[in-house]
């Protein structure tokens, strides 16, 4: 069993107004009961635990996993469980166009770009009732209104894609002559590039072996 804190995941906590509960990088447990007396008073729990299909997992899948019992739900200890708020970051994935276990969640790419639908994402896990304009969630799925159509998983196609290609074409449009150059001036011009060449060269070289 592990908490995650890492610096990005913390930060999109911080950034929706709640706090990490672990504060520190990677906090593992190899006893379930040490785990869940760490989730205690917990309000909002995000479970990234593999799956080779998201569709497939559901608020069943996850109490079965950690363990939770039905007196354990009722005891009060994990708010996130009376209040429903299990979420996983599986809201969108590819079709499984490659074989099994290639349905790939777009949160690996997508959350790096788009900021801040992450931190609305996380502003309506953490106060619903607040945030309410951000219910339509683009990352996160509560996996514990699983039997809920709207907290599926979305399958992203080709065919989703809103925006037009612009037109190509493979005619060549005629421009406009360059004027000619004395012999002197192209001769001058043809020494400046192989010097710029050469810098190039020795430029790229520079860069190669440094990552070397």
């Amino acid at each position: 069993y592990g908490l995650y804190d890492t610096p990005y995941r913390a930060d999109y906590v911080k950034c929706a107004g709640g706090e990490h509960r672990t504060g520190q990088t990677t906090f593992l447990m190899n006893q379930s009961a040490a785990f869940k007396e760490a989730l205690k008073g917990v309000h909002v729990a995000i479970d990234e635990t593999y799956t080779p299909d998201p569709r497939t997992y559901t608020r069943a899948t996850f109490l079965e996993k950690f363990g939770f019992t039905d007196q354990e739900i009722s005891s009060g200890d994990f708010p996130f469980l009376n209040t429903d708020r299990v979420y996983r970051v599986d809201k969108m994935i590819t079709a499984n166009a490659y074989g099994a276990g290639s349905n790939g969640m777009d949160w690996f790419e997508g959350h790096i770009p788009n900021p801040a639908l992450v931190c609305q994402d996380m502003a309506y896990a953490l106060r619903p009732e607040q945030f309410a304009q951000y219910s339509n969630t683009t990352y996160l799925r509560n996996v514990m209104l699983s039997d809920n159509d709207a907290e599926q998983p979305i399958v992203v196609t080709s065919d989703m894609c809103e925006e037009e290609c612009k037109v190509t074409t493979s005619e060549v449009v005629p421009g406009t002559p360059p004027p000619e150059e004395s012999e002197e001036k192209n001769e001058e011009s043809a020494a400046h590039a192989w010097t710029s060449g050469l810098a190039s060269v020795a430029l790229l070289l520079l860069s190669m072996s440094l990552w070397v």
